[in-house]
């Protein structure tokens, strides 16, 4: 009995494990216009019980000394999620826990070095497509 206790234990473990991973999504960033062959970074979803999404930023590469943005462009607007926390190395990131509105995951994103505007894309370092339209 305890055998089947312990094995039932380990496998709504495993299934809840399972079950977690399924609503996290990591996508790899392309470079942009205006990146440096060092550049590089990806993104992080993960869709939390509240309907909200846990978005994670991470990039590395860059001028330490720059200022960065992270912005999300889709046929209506650009939304500017935040500034990129960087450090001495060129390695940065951003934590975001927000309503997914817009959805990320059907508009563009960009990390940029300067303020953005529609069709503006020379400051544009990393660019991410929408992965499901």
């Amino acid at each position: 009995m305890k055998k089947i206790a312990s094995l039932l234990v380990v496998v709504l473990v495993l299934g809840v494990s399972a079950a977690a991973h399924a609503a996290n999504t990591k996508i790899i960033f392309d470079q942009g216009p205006e990146a440096t062959e060092e550049a590089s970074g990806f993104v992080m979803f993960n869709w939390v019980n509240d309907g909200k999404v846990v978005i994670v930023f991470q990039v590395r590469g860059l001028d330490p000394s720059g200022q960065y943005v992270v912005y999300v462009e889709n046929e209506i607007d650009i939304y500017i999620f935040g500034e990129l926390k960087m450090n001495k190395n060129g390695s940065g990131h951003l934590y975001l826990l927000r309503d997914p509105d817009p959805d990320p995951l059907k508009s563009w994103i960009g990390i940029a070095n300067t303020d953005i505007g529609v069709g503006n894309t020379y400051a544009v370092l990393l660019t991410l497509a929408p992965p499901h339209p």
